[in-house]
């Protein structure tokens, strides 16, 4: 009986070299191989090769399950085409990135489609796989990559050609980091809302939607989540990102393009911040509509900070202290919960 080590040996041989054992692809050829010899022979393979190998068959995925891949991101983008990106770690400090464009997943009823792969920048390949549809591909790659969730969902309305409750369907079920939203009317992003449950993250750029139709209510109501992080752009100064919406908010990271603030709100804010409002409030990013050069003795009048190096800290009375920063450039600032 053949050792396993001598078998390996053999048939990465037999890899190397191209010969076709048992079905006219190299790749089919695996699977005739006991498992620990398909796994020593992925070992030697490129990340693109193994994740393709994974759709040959049930056992074929738990071979590559068994190597650990480490991915970081999975995202999903809905455009003119719909794509599945997947970072991996190759080295500390360097990532692959994988894009899938699976919009056959939609636009196909065969059984096998076809799928194109772009890799370092402008590395191209095509693969041929079994038609999952969009909840199948998804379910295949967080249970390959021992996923808990889908970390992004883009939706870019400027060019989607998909009916949301679709999306809606394929998704249902699936925790999702982060959505983000692109929308071109308030319709747009109440049904980007409804898509999905509630993300741990939201970002939101309005600023392609009509300035009459832009529903400052709802925007103002979605600052009543419990997002870890909400970010907003807006071109419309007051439409959204007020101090008063800043301080009703429950939200623990916060981001604001287009905000429309005076040097008395921000003194406002830090007085009520240091006085306990915002508990759960860890950073807090504002970008304002126009340009302010702040009067600092207005901005920090009858507030307990002690000046730094390159910004203020702000005390508060339960003894958490805070760190406002203006940036150089004058129409942005940064507070943070030290």
């Amino acid at each position: 009986m053949p050792s396993i080590l001598l078998l390996s040996c053999i048939a990465k041989d037999l890899w190397q070299l191209g010969i076709h054992v048992i079905a006219s692809t190299r790749r089919f050829a695996l699977l005739y191989f006991p498992s620990r010899v398909q796994q020593a022979i992925l070992e030697d393979m490129s990340l693109i090769e193994v994740i393709q190998y994974s759709f040959e068959s049930k056992q074929a995925m738990e071979v590559v399950k068994k190597l650990d891949l480490e991915c970081v991101t999975l995202r999903l983008d809905i455009i003119d085409s719909v794509i599945l990106t997947l970072i991996f770690v190759k080295k500390p400090y360097m990532r692959l990135y994988l894009h899938l464009d699976i919009t056959d997943v939609f636009d196909s009823m065969d059984e096998m489609i076809d799928v194109q792969v772009t890799f370092d920048l402008d590395e191209v390949d095509d693969w041929r796989i079994p038609n999952l549809g969009l909840r199948g591909m998804i379910a295949h790659f967080m249970e390959l990559l021992s996923l808990r969730e889908l970390d992004q969902f883009k939706i870019y309305f400027s060019m989607n050609r998909f009916d949301l409750l679709d999306l809606k369907r394929e998704l249902k079920g699936f925790p999702v980091g982060c959505l983000e939203i692109h929308p071109l009317s308030m319709e747009d992003m109440k049904s980007a809302m409804n898509t999905i449950g509630t993300p741990n993250k939201l970002v939101v750029d309005s600023t392609k939607v009509p300035t009459d139709v832009l529903d400052h209510n709802y925007l103002r109501s979605l600052s009543a989540h419990n997002f870890v992080l909400m970010c907003i752009n807006s071109c419309v100064p007051q439409s959204v990102g007020t101090l008063n919406d800043v301080l009703i908010t429950n939200v623990a990271k916060i981001k604001i393009f287009g905000a429309a603030w005076t040097q008395k709100d921000l003194n406002r804010f830090l007085k009520l911040w240091a006085k306990g409002s915002m508990p759960r409030l860890a950073h807090l990013k504002i970008k304002l509509h126009d340009i302010l050069i702040p009067d600092m003795s207005v901005v920090l009048k009858g507030v307990d900070h002690e000046e730094k190096e390159d910004y203020m800290e702000i005390r508060r009375l339960e003894g958490k202290n805070g760190r406002f920063l203006w940036k150089r450039m004058p129409d942005c600032f940064e507070f943070s919960v030290l």
